[in-house]
């Protein structure tokens, strides 16, 4: 399938959809424990991305740092600061 196609966008946009709903039901069944809900969350972030089988993911809270298994520093990333109004809690990062 071409990256430019119809079909590889619908795919696109249906995998980082169910990442999204798969995060909300996370924070729903796991309440407050934020240390569940960032191990969840590193598990469901690469499924989301255009090549899952190379993509690992990292998050910064406070100062400490929550990591898939393989993750390691590298020149491929995407990082996005995640935000409650106006006040950026952490941030993610997925090596690619």
């Amino acid at each position: 399938m071409k990256s430019g196609s119809a079909d590889f966008k619908l795919q696109q946009r249906v995998r980082e959809l169910k990442c999204l709903y798969e995060l909300t039901r996370i924070v729903w069944e796991e309440g407050n424990d934020l240390h569940a809900i960032l191990s969840k969350t590193l598990a469901i972030l690469p499924p989301a991305m255009q090549y899952p089988e190379l993509t690992e993911a990292n998050i910064l809270v406070n100062k400490k740092i929550y990591a898939s298994r393989h993750f390691s520093k590298c020149k491929w990333i995407i990082t996005s600061p995640i935000a409650v109004g106006k006040k950026k809690l952490w941030s993610n990062q997925n090596r690619i």
